[in-house]
């Protein structure tokens, strides 16, 4: 992981400040969590940025749903092809009836019943899972504390 970074010139003026960024980080859970504890310690902050569930889900099927792109990416937005947004939701809403959701349900089955069943490439789904994120951001603070999360509202 630590090998993504240019070292070198980090370590020469320890006032910088480097990261990364993917909207799906925060559907790895407890498992993506551990693995950032392990290469990079307790000394990460994390921002999240969050968005309006409804807007966020929109922006997602437009993007996923777009006709332009090289085919590597038309080939990975396939299972989005020909569908009407009502219907990528709907979908996604069954797969979340599916597993009986509902606001006090325990994050790990949240994990093991709908997310890690989702394709693992690129984002084509979980256009309304994604916008559920207190049971996405449960499992990340079982290994991070609160207090290295800052969360920054973007609608």
């Amino acid at each position: 992981y630590m090998l993504a970074f240019d070292i070198d010139k980090l370590l020469v003026n320890i006032n910088s400040v480097t990261g990364e960024a993917t909207p799906s980080y925060i559907l790895g859970g407890a498992v993506l969590a551990r693995r950032l504890l392990s290469a990079a310690g307790h000394c990460v902050r994390i921002i999240v940025a969050l968005r309006d569930p409804c807007s966020r889900a929109y922006s997602h099927f437009n993007m996923t749903a777009d006709s332009n792109g090289t085919e590597a990416q038309k080939k990975r937005r396939g299972k989005v092809a020909g569908k009407t947004f009502d219907e990528i939701i709907n979908d996604d809403l069954k797969a979340l009836e599916e597993i009986n959701l509902h606001p006090k349900m325990d994050p790990k089955n949240f994990e093991s019943e709908y997310l890690s069943k989702l394709p693992q490439g690129h984002g084509s789904h979980s256009y309304v899972g994604r916008g559920l994120y207190a049971l996405q951001l449960k499992r990340w603070f079982t290994v991070f504390p609160r207090s290295s999360f800052h969360f920054v509202f973007l609608d």
